[in-house]
């Protein structure tokens, strides 16, 4: 018997296998017939405390950012594989109101630990107006976490590549059947594979399209800086740069388009100087929800079948967090923030 059986195995389903294993629950299973299309592989993997229009604070930054730090660095010690790098953003200035909005917020007592004027920074000659460093911050390179991962899944015969059929599940007093094998609890981290799989819960999960681009230039430029204007521009070597991204919620084509592209370019040429040519164009779907908070805890209705999901943008940085609050829930009873419950979407029209 199985404590937990997970569908799923994008950033929600390894980050609660990990989670599971972090805290001694070695009896799980995670079904998943590979993740070549999932939401997962659009993500840039950046996390980043100070988001939105008017830089405020991200929901729960600090329990969020507190719990990405420890971890990932163990995840990456554990698989022996490096994919988790903490670098400051640095967010160029482009008008007054947003230099004095931004100075502001670096001497606001909550904001201390998140945000710092630096001494000195790249580009200044472009940039008139400053820059302001964003802390905590970085990015997961997301491949390599889920593919080590899945590594580790496959050697420990914790892994059953197929797709996951609902017809297949029958429950009893004691716990669930899902074919052959039986679990204590069934979790669903299935992303967008989850809209119409269960019965029980019509999904209320929106697509959110995002498209990122690769630059790729000749310059030798070691940059430790995350660098943020209109885009964010993620050095992923002395050469390469992931750019990124566009949110889309209305869409012809899940397939990269062209505005997508050269609006990347367009960012990324504003704030890079030197000659630079595009490697690599890509889109994904993203799972997100009509009030942008993630789906956690047990579907109404059931007893032992939950949801992790509607992780949106903020994948890299939710799903610990809340993959250990699931755990803590389902095993202790302690209670998950009420924002983030199944229930909310139950009486929507």
């Amino acid at each position: 018997m199985y404590s937990f059986i997970i569908i799923g195995q994008g950033l929600a389903g390894s980050a609660l296998a990990h989670s599971l294993r972090q805290r001694g629950i070695d009896n799980f299973l995670v079904v998943d017939p590979g993740y070549q299309s999932s939401s997962s592989l659009a993500a840039a993997g950046v996390f980043n405390p100070i988001t939105g229009v008017r830089w405020n604070k991200s929901w729960l930054a600090n329990e969020l950012f507190s719990s990405l730090h420890h971890f990932y660095p163990e995840v990456e010690q554990f698989l022996g594989t490096q994919f988790f790098h903490a670098l400051p953003i640095l967010q160029f200035i482009e008008t007054i109101e947003q230099q004095n909005f931004l100075m502001g917020k670096s001497a606001h007592r909550d904001y201390k630990e998140f945000v710092s004027i630096p001494e000195k920074h790249l580009f200044e000659q472009d940039s008139p107006l400053g820059a302001v460093e964003i802390q905590q911050s970085g990015f997961i390179q997301v491949l390599p976490y889920l593919q080590a991962t899945r590594k580790w899944l496959l050697d420990t015969s914790r892994l059953v590549e197929k797709r996951f059929e609902s017809e297949q599940i029958s429950i009893n007093s004691d716990g669930i059947f899902w074919g052959d094998r039986f679990c204590e609890h069934l979790v669903f981290c299935t992303g967008l594979g989850q809209v119409n799989l269960l019965k029980e819960y019509p999904s209320p999960l929106i697509p959110l399209k995002g498209e990122m681009i690769e630059m790729a230039t000749d310059q030798d430029f070691f940059c430790t800086n995350i660098l943020k204007k209109k885009v964010l521009c993620v050095p992923v070597s002395n050469h390469s740069f992931w750019v990124g991204s566009t949110y889309d919620r209305i869409f012809d084509s899940a397939e990269p388009s062209e505005d997508g592209k050269q609006f990347l370019v367009s960012g990324f040429n504003e704030i890079w100087p030197f000659p630079a040519k595009v490697v690599r164009h890509w889109a994904g779907l993203r799972p997100t929800t009509p009030d942008r908070r993630p789906l956690v805890g047990r579907i109404p209705g059931t007893k032992n079948m939950h949801l992790l999901n509607g992780l949106g943008t903020k994948g890299v940085s939710l799903s610990p967090f809340f993959a250990g609050a699931l755990i803590s829930q389902v095993l202790g009873g302690d209670a998950l923030h009420s924002e983030v419950s199944p229930n909310r979407f139950l009486n929507r029209k």
